[in-house]
C-alpha cells in the first residue's frame, strides 16, 4: 500500500509548514547537540587539567620530602664526622685544632647544605613551570572547543521560514493565474 499526500488529505501548504517545522526541529536538535558536546571536550580538558594539576602538586610535596631527607641525612652524617674529628683529635693530641676542624667541617656542611636547597628550588621550579604550562595547554584547549552558533541557528530558523513564505506565496499565485 503506498501512501501518498493527496490520498491522506495532506494539502501542499500543511506539507510545506511540515517541512519548515522538521527543518527547524532539526537545526534546534544539531545546536543543542553541539552544545553538549562542546560541554563534554571542555569536562574532559578540564578534569584532565585537575588531574595535571594534582600530580604536579603531589611532586612538589615529595619533592619537598626528599630535601628534607637529604637535609637531615648530611646533617647526620655531620654529627657523626664531628664526632669522630672530635675522637681523632683527642687522640692524635696536635696538629689540627678541634676549633679549626669544626669550622671546615661547618663550612662542608654549610655548601653540603647550600647544594640540597639549591636543588630542591631548581625542581620545584620546573614542577611549577611544568604546572603553569599544563595550564596554559588546558586554556587553549578549552578556547579551542567549537560552540554551537546561535547566529547559525537563527538563519537555519530564518530560512526554513522564508522557504515557506515563498512556497505559500508561490502555490497562491499559482492559483491564482488558474
Amino acid at each position: 500500500m503506498c501512501l501518498d499526500p493527496v490520498t491522506l488529505g495532506i494539502t501542499a501548504s500543511q506539507m510545506m509548514a511540515a517541512s519548515a517545522a522538521i527543518t527547524v526541529a532539526s537545526a534546534v536538535a544539531s545546536n543543542q547537540s553541539q552544545a553538549a558536546q562542546a560541554a563534554a571536550q571542555a569536562k574532559a580538558v578540564q578534569q584532565n587539567r585537575d588531574a595535571e594539576h594534582m600530580d604536579a602538586e603531589r611532586q612538589q610535596q615529595q619533592a619537598a620530602e626528599v630535601a628534607a631527607g637529604t637535609t637531615n641525612a648530611h646533617a647526620m652524617q655531620a654529627y657523626k664526622d664531628m664526632a669522630s674529628f672530635d675522637a681523632i683529635a683527642g687522640e692524635a693530641g696536635g696538629g689540627v685544632t678541634p676549633q679549626r676542624g669544626a669550622a671546615a667541617m661547618g663550612i662542608q656542611q654549610g655548601q653540603d647544605l647550600a647544594t640540597v636547597a639549591s636543588n630542591a628550588r631548581k625542581t620545584q621550579g620546573e614542577i611549577s613551570y611544568s604546572d603553569l604550562a599544563s595550564g596554559n595547554k588546558a586554556s587553549q584547549s578549552l578556547a579551542s572547543i567549537k560552540q554551537p552558533s546561535l547566529t547559525e541557528l537563527g538563519l537555519t530558523i530564518a530560512g526554513a521560514g522564508a522557504n515557506y513564505g515563498m512556497a505559500l506565496n508561490k502555490q497562491k499565485n499559482a492559483k491564482g493565474t488558474d
